[in-house]
């Protein structure tokens, strides 16, 4: 049986398990962007990102961040990827990215 909604469309709230009511790709690694954008680019949006659980990641970073780029924190991610590994992600983020995979993998099948 496919997993997926209307028109086998794959979104990203069929992953995702926190309080954003319209996630973007973003919020399935939130904890660990929010950490990656401040150590890699200076861009410290915890606090704001810890008092507002229920607004999407981007959000606040395009609210908070001159000149915030997807870009730039994609590239950011790619660089931490480098020394660290899926164990650094928090249980929530791993098990999102599983559910993603997998319903992926099943939608292929």
């Amino acid at each position: 049986m496919n997993a997926l909604g209307n028109r086998n469309i794959l979104r990203t709230r069929d992953a995702y398990t926190g309080e954003v009511k319209a996630p973007e790709i973003e919020d399935l690694l939130r904890a660990t962007l929010v950490k990656v954008a401040d150590q890699f680019l200076g861009w410290n949006v915890a606090a704001i990102s810890a008092a507002q659980p229920k607004r999407p990641i981007v959000d606040i970073f395009a609210a908070e961040v001159r000149d915030f780029s997807k870009y730039k924190l994609a590239k950011a991610y790619v660089r931490w990827t480098r020394e660290h590994d899926a164990q650094e992600l928090t249980d929530d983020e791993r098990s999102q990215w599983t559910t993603l995979v997998n319903k992926i993998n099943s939608a292929l099948r």
